[in-house]
């Protein structure tokens, strides 16, 4: 479907995390404190409140820790809302995405997980919280909000950490 694309100011600093040569990513423990050291969390809560209250959504953070603060901090403003991890038993994962699938939880947070292979028609806006190198990474994370669903008509893409700069538009 169409989108429209949201830049809230920036807490997250690429140029202060530097380049794995490995893996071409950016490496993950200066981004992690990185994001410690920003204000990151609570951009994503309110921004989410402030541009698309109500609607269902998926917010991709920098780890778990980070993804369970975020979830806390939703459910502290009255977003209902729930962290999906690899950890996470199966059984357990089907539950929070079939309430998530019905509007019943607002948001999912996660890392990585709901990038690549996975349909999630219901999700109306994405949260980006974590910056990414990949373009392919980037892309997948995009197109989450962006699968025609009946009553949607736009995806919603709140990029916190200029992936969209980085990247460009994906289409």
């Amino acid at each position: 479907c169409e989108y429209q694309i949201f830049g809230p100011p920036v807490s997250i600093h690429r140029e202060n995390i530097a380049i794995s040569e490995s893996s071409g990513e950016l490496n993950y423990e200066q981004l992690r404190k990185e994001a410690r050291q920003s204000t990151i969390t609570g951009d994503i809560v309110d921004h989410y409140l402030k541009l698309t209250p109500g609607k269902v959504g998926i917010t991709f953070c920098v780890d778990v820790e980070l993804a369970t603060d975020t979830a806390a901090a939703f459910r502290q403003k009255g977003v209902p809302a729930e962290v999906v991890t690899a950890e996470t038993p199966e059984t357990i994962r089907q539950q929070i995405m079939e309430k998530h699938a019905r509007g019943d939880i607002k948001q999912v947070t996660n890392v990585d997980l709901f990038g690549e292979g996975v349909d999630v028609p219901r999700c109306e806006v994405v949260s980006m919280g974590r910056p990414t190198e990949s373009y392919p990474l980037y892309v997948q994370q995009f197109c989450r909000s962006l699968t025609p669903s009946p009553g949607k008509t736009t995806g919603i893409l709140i990029d916190h950490v200029d992936n969209v700069k980085k990247h460009r538009l994906p289409d």
